[in-house]
C-alpha cells in the first residue's frame, strides 16, 4: 500500500531524520522509474552504489543464494523480497552497499556460497565423492554498516553412503530461507543388517543462529559412532557483517575405507543456519541437511507481504543470489 511522504515543512518541525524506511511491496518495472535507472547484480560481489540526491525512493528486489543439492534431493531455497526504500535527505546523495550472495555447490563439490553471511561448506567423507553440500550465501542492502533488508541463503543437502545388500537411502534436503521449513532434513541409510540416521540442522531466526543438528543414531551390527553438527553464527559475526552458516561435519565407517559421508552446511544470512548431525555404524553412514540462514528487515520497515521462496535450491548447484534496484 503506498504511503504519503511527509512534507519538508513537516520534517523540519518534527524529530531529526533517522533510519531510512523500507516498505516491502511489488517491484516497479523499469519503465515506471522516473530517472530511468535499473540494474541487476548476480552472484557474490559487494557494490557501492550512489543514489543521487534528487532520488527519494528506490525500488529493490533482493534474493539470497540457494543451497547445494543433488538431482533427487535439492538444496534449500534462498529468500526473496521486493519493496521500496525511502532515502534520507542528502545534498550529495546516499550510498547503498549491496552484498550479493552466491549459491552453495552440490554434486561432488561442497563449498558454501559467499555473501552477507557465508554458507557453510558441506562435510566430506573418506569416500571423497560422498559429501554434504554447501549452504547458500545471504544477500543484503545496507547504508553504511546498517542492514536495511537481508534475504537469507538456503541450507545444503546432506549425504549418505552404504555397502551391502538391500541398500536404501533417503536424503535430507537443505532448509529453506522462505517458502518451506527452515530446518535441514533427516538423512537415513540402511542395508540388510544396519541403519544410520543423521538429523538436520536448525534454521536461524532473526539474529539467533540455527542450532547444530543433534548427533545421529544407528542400530544393527557393528560399532556405532555419531557426532553433532555445528551451530550457525550470530548476526554481526560473519562475512560482511552477517552470520555464517555452520560447516558440515564428517563421519567415516568403522569397518570400511570406502564408506564415509558428511552433513550439509548451513545457509548464511542475518544469522547462520546450523549444519546437520552425522552417524555411522559398520558399512552405513548418514549426514543430515543444513538449516537455512535468517532474513531481516529493520525497525522502520513496513511489510505488505512476507518473504517468498526464490526457487533456487540446487540440483546440484544452488542458484545465485541477486539484487535489483530501480529509480
Amino acid at each position: 500500500m503506498p504511503h504519503d511522504l511527509p512534507s519538508r515543512r513537516t520534517i523540519a518541525k518534527g524529530a531529526a531524520w533517522a533510519a531510512p524506511v523500507v516498505a516491502v511491496a511489488s517491484a516497479a518495472p523499469a519503465s515506471a522509474a522516473s530517472n530511468g535507472f535499473s540494474q541487476t547484480w548476480t552472484g557474490y560481489q559487494t557494490v557501492t552504489h550512489l543514489v543521487p540526491a534528487s532520488v527519494r525512493t528506490v525500488t529493490f528486489t533482493v534474493t539470497g543464494g540457494g543451497g547445494g543439492g543433488v538431482s533427487s534431493v535439492p538444496g534449500g531455497q534462498g529468500a526473496t523480497y521486493s519493496g521500496t526504500i525511502t532515502m534520507p535527505a542528502s545534498s550529495s546523495g546516499t550510498a547503498l552497499t549491496l552484498v550479493v550472495g552466491a549459491g552453495g555447490l552440490g554434486a561432488n563439490r561442497n563449498a558454501g556460497g559467499q555473501g552477507f553471511g557465508n554458507g557453510g561448506a558441506g562435510g566430506v567423507g573418506q569416500a571423497t565423492t560422498v559429501r554434504g553440500r554447501g549452504g547458500g550465501g545471504g544477500s543484503a542492502i545496507l547504508i553504511g554498516a546498517t542492514p536495511l533488508v537481508v534475504a537469507g541463503g538456503g541450507g545444503g543437502t546432506g549425504s549418505a553412503s552404504v555397502t551391502g545388500t538391500s541398500n536404501q537411502i533417503t536424503g535430507g534436503p537443505g532448509g529453506n530461507a522462505a517458502g518451506g521449513s527452515s530446518a535441514g532434513g533427516r538423512t537415513t541409510a540402511s542395508n540388510s543388517a544396519t541403519t544410520a540416521a543423521g538429523p538436520g540442522g536448525a534454521g536461524a531466526t532473526a539474529g539467533t543462529p540455527g542450532a547444530a543438528g543433534p548427533a545421529g543414531t544407528s542400530s544393527g551390527s557393528g560399532t556405532g559412532v555419531s557426532r553433532p553438527g555445528v551451530a550457525g553464527g550470530a548476526a554481526g559475526t560473519g562475512n560482511q557483517g552477517g552470520g555464517n552458516g555452520g560447516a558440515g561435519v564428517t563421519i567415516n565407517s568403522t569397518s570400511s575405507t570406502t564408506v564415509g559421508t558428511g552433513s550439509g552446511g548451513g545457509g548464511g544470512g542475518y544469522a547462520g543456519g546450523g549444519s546437520g548431525g552425522v552417524a555411522s555404524r559398520s558399512t552405513v553412514t548418514a549426514g543430515g541437511g543444513g538449516g537455512a540462514g535468517s532474513n531481516y528487515v529493520g525497525p522502520s520497515v513496513q511489510i505488505s507481504a512476507g518473504p517468498g521462496g526464490a526457487g533456487n535450491g540446487g540440483a546440484p548447484d544452488g542458484g545465485p543470489g541477486s539484487i535489483t534496484i530501480t529509480y
